[in-house]
């Protein structure tokens, strides 16, 4: 996406175009990688765009965000069985890497490991 509002794909550049003339209905799943802008102009402008862009956000629902609220308090309560992976024992890896995930979700500060 330009700053015009034009999409411009950089894998496939003509492969939209190409499916549109051959009389295909095309949507474009954008995935942002490394985005450095602010969302909600993006959104605006893929909205205003002639072309169809599927965007996740515009298909959620209030039960989903209740959901995404609710996640820390489902697994915090969770006991995780730790099995034997070709015969090492796991279970201080696991737990240590559960520990800094509670931490990150409780604080959401991510600890930062300090070595001798």
């Amino acid at each position: 996406m330009v700053l015009c509002g034009n999409f411009h794909d950089v894998n496939f550049p003509y492969l939209a175009k190409y499916l549109v003339e051959n009389g295909l209905t095309v949507l474009i799943h954008p995935v942002f990688y490394e985005l450095h802008c602010n969302y909600f102009s993006i959104y605006r402008r893929m909205r205003r765009s002639p072309t169809h862009f599927l965007i996740a956000e515009d298909h959620l629902q209030i039960a989903d965000y209740f959901k995404v609220l609710m996640y820390p308090f489902r697994t915090l309560g969770r006991r995780l069985v730790v099995r034997k992976f070709r015969n090492l024992d796991l279970r201080d890896i696991v737990h240590e890497d559960l520990n800094d995930k509670q931490h990150i979700a409780a604080t959401g500060v991510n600890r930062i490991p300090l070595f001798p």
